[in-house]
This record gives C-alpha cells, sequence and structure tokens, in this order.
C-alpha cells in the first residue's frame, strides 16, 4: 500500500464505530510499522493500566478484522505490521495528524466520549482509583459484571455535575454500560448496597456453609446427600428479595456444578430452609439424576 492509498482509506473509506482504527494506525506510523499487540492496547488504554486486558482483548477485535480486511495491516505472533511503502517524514507527519483528526471528530460527534473527554481534568487517578476497584474486587457495583469481561469506570454516586467530591465515600466502580445508564440522572448509592450484599445473619449456618462445592463473589454450592444446593451468600429470606445479579450468579452457579458433575436435574425447588424457629436462608435445591 502506498501513502495515496492510506491517505484515502483514512480520510475517505474508514467506516468508524469508535476510535479504534485510527488509533491503531497512528500508533503503527509512530512506531516505524511495527508494534506488538500490548503497544496498541497501552495507546487505547493511555494510562489507566487497570483495563489493559480489556484493551488487548478489543485490539484484536474490531480494529484488527477491518484494518485486515482492507490490507492496512498483517498480523502475526502478538506484533501487528502496517503495510505501507517506504514514505517521507513528512507523510507519515500527516498521516498521524489525519488519524488525530478523525479521533477527535468521532469525539466530536459521540456524546458519551465527549462527555469523558470534558472531565478528563477531574478524573479520579493513581492509588484513588486502585483503591475503588480493590474495594469491589474488580466488579461492577450494579450487575457485578466482571472488569476481565467488560471496561468499568470509576463513578461518582453523587455525580460531579452536581457538585459530587471526589473522595473514596462517594465512589463506586460501575461498568460502562451501568455507568451509561445511570448518567446524571441520580445519586443511586451502589456502595450502599455493596455493603448489604456483605450481610451475614448471626447464628444462620448457611451464612457459613460447609462443605463447599463452588463458589463465586454472590453464591455458593453444597452437596446435601446426592443433590445440589445453591444459595446467596447474604442472608436473605425470599427469592424474590435477592438481588437480579445474585439471582443470576446462583442460577450461573448452578449450570456450571451440573455441567462439571455431569448430572441433569430433575427437579429444582426454590424454597427458604428454616432454622431456628423464624431462621431462613433462601436457597435453590436441585436434585439430580
Amino acid at each position: 500500500m502506498d501513502y495515496d492509498s492510506l491517505h484515502d482509506f483514512i480520510k475517505h473509506r474508514m467506516r468508524m464505530t469508535h476510535i479504534y482504527q485510527p488509533v491503531m494506525i497512528k500508533t503503527l506510523l509512530q512506531r516505524e510499522g511495527r508494534a506488538r499487540t500490548e503497544d496498541i492496547a497501552r495507546a487505547f488504554l493511555n494510562t489507566d493500566t487497570s483495563q489493559l486486558e480489556y484493551y488487548k482483548t478489543i485490539t484484536k477485535r474490531w480494529p484488527h478484522q477491518t484494518l485486515k480486511k482492507h490490507g492496512i495491516i498483517s498480523y502475526h505472533r502478538e506484533e501487528y505490521t502496517l503495510l505501507l511503502n517506504d514514505i517521507t517524514r513528512k507523510e507519515r507527519e500527516r498521516l498521524i495528524d489525519l488519524c488525530e483528526l478523525r479521533i477527535q471528530e468521532f469525539i466530536d460527534k459521540d456524546p458519551w466520549i465527549r462527555n469523558i473527554r470534558k472531565l478528563d481534568n477531574s478524573a479520579i487517578q493513581g492509588s484513588m482509583r486502585y483503591d475503588v476497584l480493590a474495594r469491589y474486587r474488580g466488579l461492577c457495583a450494579a450487575c457485578g459484571a466482571s472488569g476481565t469481561t467488560t471496561l468499568l469506570d470509576v463513578d461518582h454516586i453523587i455525580p460531579r455535575s452536581m457538585g459530587g467530591p471526589t473522595i473514596l465515600e462517594n465512589l463506586q466502580v460501575l461498568c460502562q454500560r451501568c455507568n451509561r445508564e445511570k448518567r446524571n440522572r441520580d445519586e443511586t448509592d451502589f456502595v450502599l448496597w455493596h455493603n448489604r450484599l456483605k450481610f451475614r445473619r448471626k447464628g444462620c449456618q448457611l451464612c457459613d456453609p460447609k462443605n463447599i462445592m463452588a463458589e463465586n463473589h454472590m453464591a455458593s454450592a453444597i452437596a446435601v446427600g446426592q443433590h445440589i444446593v445453591v444459595l446467596p451468600k447474604r442472608h436473605v429470606s425470599s427469592f424474590f428479595e435477592m438481588l437480579l445479579p445474585e439471582r443470576n450468579l446462583c442460577f450461573a452457579l448452578a449450570d456450571s456444578v451440573l455441567s462439571k458433575s455431569g448430572k441433569t436435574a430433575s427437579k429444582i425447588t426454590i424454597d427458604p430452609i428454616p432454622q431456628d424457629g423464624d431462621m431462613h436462608h433462601c436457597h435453590i435445591g436441585i436434585i439430580t439424576t
């Protein structure tokens, strides 16, 4: 590919759903035509190292597939090569500037990215961001999504636009989907719900079950005879009091345990187990064959 062809692709033929393609081309140009997956992921990532693995996945999906299809790049053993003939330094700089222009055009057009850019000066960085992510174990406070599968944001419970301070007590972790849905509309305190998820009732044996077969961050699975019992870690007396992420992770854990055991479920019951009179802990009972 020559200079004119790449210039034409960037300026006229590049169809963008995000800024990834021009960022990838720009990074390859800046590195004399060769860059490792991690180099390009870091370009997407900028300085947010907590999300490096997410951006490495992004690198290998949409920009990789699209740019390879158009004959812009090749890929071998974690390294990308820009398929470009020898060009002058000025031509390289022009192409880089053109990538910057396409990035800025997309940011100006997309309100979500524009809002993030507008708030960059007061972005949460360094040890405070790490402390918030560690506090939530790298999970979305609203839906339980993991940072290994989606991009996580550190969110202000009371938005900055409403005067919310950047202090630990006013910060929570949300995945981008939950953060987009929340925007600046409310002051929902997922920190409060995060603390409620830690609730264990004193004296309840199922709040501290023995012989755990498997678990995730919201549910445990135990064996009772030939049957499997899946229960939320939080003490909750009714299925209808469970949060949606708790229900989802209970059922996901049940599927996982059944799959690994090679057994099938012949009957499923969802009932509280009475303990010590009025003490109940909701569970999902699975009779297997």
